[in-house]
């Protein structure tokens, strides 16, 4: 009965999936891409990053 279960479930996920690929892949076509100056680009990287390393900060300074 588990077996069944799983394999009903991973069936499930695989057609989400393909469901998912083929709705991606008609929107890509009518996305314009647009250039972004490189000092917005290392900023936005920076600003990701600072917010990584105070988020493990964080957890880490809780533990001890």
């Amino acid at each position: 009965m588990k077996l069944k279960s799983c394999l009903l479930t991973v069936c499930f996920c695989l057609g989400l999936l393909a469901t998912s690929a083929t709705i991606v892949s008609a929107q890509v076509r009518d996305i314009q891409t647009t250039n972004q100056p490189i000092t917005l680009k290392l900023s936005i990287t920076a600003i990701g990053l600072g917010l990584m390393v105070l988020e493990l900060w964080w957890f880490l300074a809780k533990k001890s």
